[in-house]
């Protein structure tokens, strides 16, 4: 039996019925995306002004003393260097670049926390990161196993 747990794990924000992960754990963009996918998502993509305020405002209270000012969203140009595209393939419609020369020639994108302006860093840069999934995404699966159901297999 397959039961929907309708909410998001404890260790993460619920946001438009997404779960986002705040991980302080520093990291490389590629092995944070690797992380974010065995949770079943991706590095943060942010579609409009509201979810770019709330990754600010939640960074700057979950990312305090690591170290940084800054943490990885999904946003990149590795596969091409004049197209941003999100790690989960969403349409990258919306920005908050710092200004014009924020991207400079790097190719991953990073949220300041205290003003939520976007930056472009090297990739191998180790930084605290934002995982995003679907709410749906966690579910668990209860077996019960008693004599009659084996029997019922023979």
């Amino acid at each position: 039996m397959s039961a929907f747990a309708g909410s998001c794990p404890e260790n993460s924000q619920e946001w438009e019925s997404k779960c986002y992960f705040f991980v302080s754990n520093t990291s490389k963009f590629l092995n944070a995306e690797i992380h974010c996918r065995s949770l079943g998502g991706h590095l943060a993509s942010i579609s409009d002004a509201f979810t770019n305020a709330f990754i600010a405002q939640q960074s700057g209270k979950q990312l305090q003393g690591s170290g940084t000012s800054d943490a990885w969203l999904g946003g990149t140009s590795l596969i091409d260097s004049t197209n941003w595209t999100w790690t989960d393939n969403s349409p990258f419609t919306f920005t908050n670049w710092a200004n014009s020369s924020a991207i400079n020639g790097h190719t991953c994108t990073a949220i300041g926390f205290a003003n939520g302006l976007w930056m472009a860093d090297d990739c191998f840069e180790s930084k605290p990161y934002i995982c995003i999934t679907d709410k749906n995404a966690e579910t668990t699966t209860t077996t019960t196993t008693t004599p009659e159901n084996e029997a019922s297999f023979l």
